[in-house]
Order: C-alpha cells, then sequence, then structure tokens
C-alpha cells in the first residue's frame, strides 16, 4: 500500500518546459549546496590530506531542473550536489601545493523512469554533469528508495574507507521512509547523514485518528504510540492556534530523531510564502561537529528558516498551558533579535546545567549533550561562558588543572565549572 500524499507534484515532460518551482525547495536548495561545500573544507582541512571520497544519494531526485516564478531556469538537487562538489574540490585544491582528488559517487533515485530520463537528460547537458557522467560517477536508479535501499547500502560498502555518505530524502510524504531504513543507515555507516524533509501540514491533515488507514500508516512509521497524541494535536490546529506547530516539533522531533538512530539532529522549519504550507527540514548525524556546521548554515541563512520553540534550552519543549501572548519569543527566524534572546536565556541556563555535573565538565562534553536542546551554535555558547567567566558565575579550568584567566577564548579540553567559592549575589537567584 502507498501512503505518498501527492503524487506526480512535479511533472517533467522532454517536450515541455521545468515545473515551476516552491518557495520550500529554494530555501531546501541552498542549504544543501552550501552545506555540501562546507562539509568538504572541513573535512579536508588538513592540507596533507590528498584526497576524499564520498557518496551522495538524492532518493527522490526528480527532472533536476525547474522553472522559477522570474522565468528563469532553477537548478534541482541533484546538479546543486554535482556543482557543489566540483566547486569544493577546486577550492580544495587551492588549499594545497600537491593535487586533491575528490572521488564522489551520485546516485539518483525517482520512481518514474520518465521522470529520470528527463534527469539523465539534464545531467548530461550540464557541464560539470556531463564530466561526471563520462567518469562513471553518475547512477540514475528507477525504483522507490525502500525497493532500492538495500542495493544503495551495498554499494556505499563496496567502496570501502570510511564510507562517508549523505543522503538527501526530499520525498512528498513523510511515511515513504520508515524509521528502521534510517536507523539501517546510521547502525551501518558511522560517517553517513541524512537532510529529510516532510510536510507537516500534509501530516496532520491526513491523520483522523478515527480510521484503519491512520493506525496502518503510524505503524509503517514506527509512530503507533502517538494515536492519542496526534489526536489532540489536530484538535489545537482546527482551533486554528499557531501553537500546533511547536505542539508538532515536540511530539515528532524525538521519535523521529532518537528513532532514527542519529545521535545528533537540527530540526526546523523552512519559512514558505504560503502559510497554510509548512516543511520540516531534519539534519541527522552522527557527530556534533556536523550538527553545529548545519546549525550555522540556519544562522547564516536568515528569514528562511523558522523555529516555533524556544530560544534556550529545551527548544523543542511544549507546555500546552503556556499563553504565547506572554512569551518573548513566538516565532524563532534566525535573526539578530533571535541571537540576543538566545545568548540571554542560555547567559541564565548554562550555569544550571553546568551544575549538573559537579566538580565540571569539559566543553566539549557539555556541548556534545546539550547541542540538541537548543539553536544555538558551539560559538555563541562558547561566547556565553566566556561572559559568564568574567562575571564571576563560572570558572574555566585547564585540562592540566590549571585556572585560565576569565574571558579566554574557550578550548574544548577547558573544564567548565561553578566557581569554588560561593558568590554572595548569584544571578540564580
Amino acid at each position: 500500500m502507498s501512503f505518498m500524499a501527492i503524487d506526480d507534484t512535479y511533472p517533467w515532460d522532454l517536450a515541455s518546459a521545468p515545473p515551476p518551482i516552491g518557495d520550500h525547495s529554494l530555501a531546501k536548495h541552498e542549504v544543501l549546496e552550501q552545506y555540501l561545500c562546507r562539509y568538504v573544507e572541513v573535512v579536508t582541512a588538513n592540507v596533507a590530506k590528498d584526497h576524499l571520497k564520498i557518496t551522495l544519494v538524492d532518493a527522490f531526485s526528480g527532472g533536476g531542473m525547474y522553472t522559477k516564478s522570474t522565468g528563469e531556469l532553477h537548478m534541482g538537487s541533484p546538479l546543486r550536489m554535482i556543482h557543489a562538489m566540483k566547486a569544493a574540490e577546486i577550492a580544495a585544491n587551492g588549499r594545497r601545493e600537491k593535487p586533491f582528488r575528490l572521488d564522489v559517487a551520485f546516485l539518483f533515485l525517482d520512481k518514474n523512469p520518465a521522470t529520470l530520463e528527463y534527469l539523465r537528460k539534464t545531467v548530461r547537458e550540464d557541464r560539470f554533469g556531463h564530466e561526471y557522467l563520462s567518469q562513471d560517477k553518475v547512477e540514475f536508479i528507477a525504483g522507490s528508495f525502500d525497493e532500492k535501499f538495500e542495493s544503495i547500502m551495498k554499494f556505499i560498502d563496496s567502496r570501502k574507507g570510511k564510507r562517508r555518505s549523505i543522503f538527501l530524502l526530499d520525498q512528498y510524504g513523510y511515511t515513504d521512509v520508515p524509521l528502521p531504513l534510517l536507523r539501517e543507515i546510521f547502525t551501518r555507516f558511522e560517517k553517513a547523514e541524512v537532510m529529510l524533509t516532510f510536510m507537516t501540514d500534509w501530516l496532520l491533515d491526513f491523520f483522523s485518528g478515527k480510521n484503519q488507514l491512520t493506525r496502518e500508516l503510524l505503524g509503517r512509521m514506527n509512530l503507533h504510540h502517538l494515536q492519542r497524541e496526534f489526536e489532540v494535536l489536530i484538535n489545537e490546529k482546527q482551533r486554528h492556534t499557531h501553537e500546533w506547530r511547536r505542539a508538532a516539533q515536540s511530539l515528532l522531533y524525538k521519535d523521529l530523531c532518537e528513532g532514527s538512530g542519529a545521535s545528533f539532529f537540527t530540526p526546523f522549519f523552512i519559512r514558505t510564502a504560503d502559510a497554510h504550507k509548512d516543511y520540516w527540514f531534519v539534519h541527522l548525524s552522527g557527530h556534533e561537529r556536523a550538527r553545529d556546521e548545519m546549525a550555522k548554515l540556519h544562522w547564516s541563512i536568515q528569514n528562511r528558516f523558522i523555529h516555533y520553540g524556544k530560544a534556550g534550552f529545551s527548544m523543542l519543549g511544549y507546555d500546552p498551558g503556556e499563553d504565547p501572548r506572554c512569551t518573548r519569543q513566538p516565532e524563532f527566524n534566525f535573526g539578530d533579535a533571535d541571537r540576543q534572546a538566545s545568548q540571554d536565556l542560555l547567559m541564565m541556563e548554562i550555569p544550571k546545567r553546568i551544575e549538573e555535573f559537579g566538580g565540571g565538565i569539559s566543553f566539549a562534553s557539555f556541548f556534545r549533550r546539550v547541542c540538541n536542546d537548543t539553536p544555538s551554535t558551539e560559538g555563541y555558547m562558547k561566547d556565553v561562558i566566556s561572559t559568564l567567566s568574567i562575571e564571576g558565575d563560572l570558572e574555566i579550568v585547564s585540562s592540566a588543572g590549571t585556572k585560565r584567566l576569565p574571558g579566554v577564548k574557550i578550548k574544548g579540553t577547558d573544564i567548565i565549572r561553578l566557581p569554588q567559592q560561593t558568590r554572595l549575589f548569584n544571578r540564580k537567584f
């Protein structure tokens, strides 16, 4: 049984112009291309490294070309991946005296053979796409992601090395990528990352909580235990409140992110011109550095993403009794005001979290434990801790046990702790 929400939303025909592209895809493509370039830059920071092997999987690739509202052509995710990898390789070579080689393989999947043929033509006519095709670096795979999943995994496994891989799972319906498949990715490949989008509005509109299909769909998603919670959430939306989005994040993120087997995640909504369409963009990975780099992108691409939760820790916590009219941050747009709100809250919350670790904790360990709970980045958090040390609310001690000067630049190995001598006045009170 298929649970696709929308079928053939973007029809590609070799005899026609590319289909129009939605607002949400523009933001998604911007993040995708920038993140891939940054990924290669970070992984190849050591100039002694002369090659990098990676597999990029676009599981719902489409035809590879769209038409913007202005009439201009817009490259889809397959070409975005190709151009990002070429730009990243050129940049990596520019930082080295010896040649650097980016050994990348592209796997592009689509259920529709006609769409896949359109994509093949699109890639062949692109200068960088043609180059990778001539090197047998591009595979076009007809079929669904779950049907071809095991063959994709075997292909990545055959490439040896650290099996670095990034999956773009940009499906129309959330259920096309069941959680067990995500868990399998992170179980088999330590260096894997996943970018997942799905339409939360479609999900909530579909669930009535009253029919067998809903139960089957939740079971396929491995979220059958959320049946009652979804009924409450749908009722919240029907009352035309804005708070259902916060409730949606709170309800779904833990089961989705933790159920995927990923250790780190950034779940934020893509802002669209249509207020009645919400797209959740989730980045899943096994390393906090990957999570931090994605968080940095959300901050740098302001007003394209939105977070309906809190600015400090417990960013996805939801209290149905909380009145949004009394909160300072009903919406979080990654702008300057949001950065200030986040830092203000962290100034109060970090000492409380540090207190939980008794004698202190290294910054690296602390960040690893709390980064999923906040929209803040590692850099912002270091700035806050440095300020707290100046104000006497925290102490910074080197790994050798030497107390460092207040306001010093924080190292990952530094121990962060509460002051050994109790202050007469403390911001907690």
